[in-house]
């Protein structure tokens, strides 16, 4: 039995997605219940957040990812990076509202960067690549190769600007 049910905290997202403009359907709110549940499970063994609770999770965490999507007018094809993933806030939830996306997540610690591949591979999510090492390391590799960037509780603005900018397209 699944820890989260689709009939509470994730129908009450649907709704409030749809007041930023955000357009779930049923299968995407599905995957972020899903989602949910393994971060709920996981988190105990890779300390993953404190939100713990299914309708905290569902606000504090998917529908705040999904503000990116008001503020910014999105194709839905965009190549996305974010930098610092963790429980994989905003990155995943991006790509679970955006399937057409392809989303690079980088993640330095290896117990995050393996849950974020379970992720992936459990919710059947294509064109996510996990990335298992330091920005500044990848950033040489990946020099503007992505149209936006994202990063979350990582540090200040300075620091989140200098991570992200390498990445990024001119223009």
């Amino acid at each position: 039995m699944p820890l989260v049910s689709a009939d509470a905290p994730f129908v009450a997202l649907v709704r409030e997605a749809e007041r930023i403009g955000v357009h779930l359907s049923p299968a995407q709110a599905d995957l972020c219940a899903r989602y949910a549940t393994l971060l709920i499970e996981r988190n105990t063994d890779v300390n993953l957040t404190a939100i713990t609770e299914p309708s905290s999770i569902a606000r504090k965490h998917f529908l705040d990812s999904f503000t990116a999507l008001a503020v910014r007018g999105w194709s839905g094809g965009e190549r996305l990076i974010d930098v610092g993933s963790g429980a994989g806030f905003p990155g995943l939830a991006l790509r679970i509202a955006l399937p057409r996306a392809q989303v690079t997540l980088v993640e330095a610690t290896g117990k995050k960067a393996r849950f974020l591949e379970e992720v992936t591979r459990t919710l059947g999510l294509d064109g996510v690549e996990v990335r298992n090492e330091r920005a500044e390391a990848l950033a040489k590799e990946r020099r503007e190769r992505y149209d936006v960037g994202t990063a979350r509780a990582v540090g200040s603005l300075g620091a989140v600007i200098e991570y992200l900018l390498p990445f990024l397209r001119v223009g």
